[in-house]
Order: C-alpha cells, then sequence, then structure tokens
C-alpha cells in the first residue's frame, strides 16, 4: 500500500479506521497524490496535445473538476449563514432579487411581506393551514361520526 500510496481504508480494509480517520486519508489523498497527477495531465494535454489542432484550439484549454472533497459541515454553516444574511437585508429593504443572487441562493417568487395587521400578502388573503378542503384540514370529527361505521 505504501508503494502506491494509498490508505488501508482505500483497499477496503476498515478493521482500524473511523470515519473521520478515513475522510482525512481521503483529503490528504486528493491534495497530495490526485491533484499533482490532474496537473500534469492538464499541462500536458494543454503543451503538447492542444497546439496540434492550431487554429481550432484556441482559446480552449484542458482543466478538471478539484476533487478534493469540501467540508460538509463547513458548507452547511456558509449556507445557513448566506440565509441569515440575505433576510436581515431584505428585511431592511433590500431588492430580494438581487440579494438571493448576491448570495448565489435560488430566486423564490417574491410578493412583499405578509401584513399581519390585515392578514394579507399582495392583496390576497393568506390561507391558514387547514383552510382548504382538499387538504383534509379543518375540524376534526368527533367520535362515532366515522367512514368506518362507527361501533356497529
Amino acid at each position: 500500500m505504501e508503494a502506491w500510496r494509498i490508505s488501508k481504508a482505500m483497499l477496503g480494509r476498515v478493521d482500524d479506521v473511523n470515519r473521520s480517520n478515513n475522510e482525512a486519508q481521503r483529503a490528504i489523498f486528493a491534495e497530495r497524490i490526485t491533484v499533482p497527477r490532474l496537473e500534469r495531465w492538464k499541462k500536458l494535454l494543454n503543451t503538447k496535445l492542444l497546439p496540434k489542432f492550431g487554429g481550432m484550439g484556441e482559446g480552449f484549454e484542458f482543466d478538471y473538476d478539484d476533487p478534493t472533497p469540501g467540508d460538509a459541515r463547513e458548507d452547511r454553516l456558509d449556507s445557513r449563514s448566506n440565509v441569515t444574511n440575505a433576510v436581515a437585508l431584505i428585511e431592511i429593504g433590500f431588492d430580494p432579487s438581487e440579494t438571493l443572487e448576491a448570495f448565489e441562493l435560488p430566486p423564490l417568487a417574491w410578493d412583499g411581506f405578509p401584513d399581519r395587521s390585515t392578514n394579507t400578502q399582495g392583496g390576497e388573503p393568506l390561507s391558514s393551514p387547514g383552510s382548504d378542503p382538499d387538504e383534509g384540514g379543518g375540524e376534526e370529527p368527533s367520535p362515532g361520526d366515522g367512514e368506518d361505521g362507527g361501533d356497529a
């Protein structure tokens, strides 16, 4: 395994490896082994192969997606802080569409803030949970009103 510079976990031997160690080993492998190999391939393709296409190869280059695994916890915290910051800016009056775009959040249908005093949003009444008869909400049936015939 040392000859190929890989860990036991990458070969499937996980008798003394926990998840944290495995993730760290994968990140180290990607940073120290895979990325330098990809850089060498990229350099070779861009300097030796691409020029053979002459004018057709101008403006193009070979590249790769970074194989280094991201930190999932850090990504979640970044996403949460982006949403929190976007909400704060929208609440103080920034344009919602531009704010969401700036924080790389998906666009949302926006009709303004709800007016709690009149229970409307954009002139339309706000629906309350269970108010739509198609959703099956509303009042709970009293005992004995069941569709199964009750106690019979």
